[in-house]
């Protein structure tokens, strides 16, 4: 008898391991749009498409966590709410945003990055191993609203009329 309560112990114990060992998805962001050096003008609208995708092995499940922080610094939380397996990817963002321009600029051109920004620990969450490709960007520029160099903005003003050659002797 005492074997058997030895033996039942030991896989109640090994099942408790099992239960909290932490699935490993490699987790990536793929960004579709804006294409690289796309050129917006302030106030504009950045159109963006960003896609999360599981590399696996494991699947996310619906529950798990992630922080995905955008280029305004704003973080957005993805939770899958069906399983997703390994080597599939899904839609999370695809709206526009509107283009900003840091302080005191009148053209910026820089990354757009979306990246993970890595959940705290949460009982039951999936492990990711892979940092290396939970950033993405793509170039852009943005221009101040009127920053351009056109015809009106360059021309010196000047309000007379001179016609060359001239075949009048003076007599109008």
């Amino acid at each position: 008898m005492r074997k058997q309560q030895i033996f039942t112990m030991a896989l109640l114990i090994i099942s408790i391991f099992q239960a909290n060992a932490q699935r490993v998805c490699d987790v990536a962001l793929i960004l579709e749009s804006p294409d690289n050096d796309a050129q917006f003008t302030e106030g504009d609208n950045i159109p963006v498409k960003l896609y999360v995708i599981n590399n696996g092995p494991n699947p996310l499940q619906p529950g798990d966590n992630i922080y995905i922080t955008k280029p305004d610094g704003a973080t957005d939380m993805f939770v899958p709410n069906a399983s997703i397996p390994a080597g599939t990817s899904v839609l999370f963002i695809n709206e526009p945003m509107e283009a900003t321009l840091p302080a005191n600029n009148t053209t910026w051109t820089g990354n757009y990055c979306f990246y993970i920004a890595y959940n705290p620990v949460i009982p039951g969450n999936f492990n990711d191993p892979q940092k290396g490709n939970d950033t993405v960007c793509k170039r852009i520029t943005i221009k101040k609203k009127g920053s351009g160099t056109n015809i009106a903005s360059t021309a010196k003003e000047d309000n007379s009329l001179m016609l060359y050659p001239n075949p009048s002797d003076g007599i109008v």
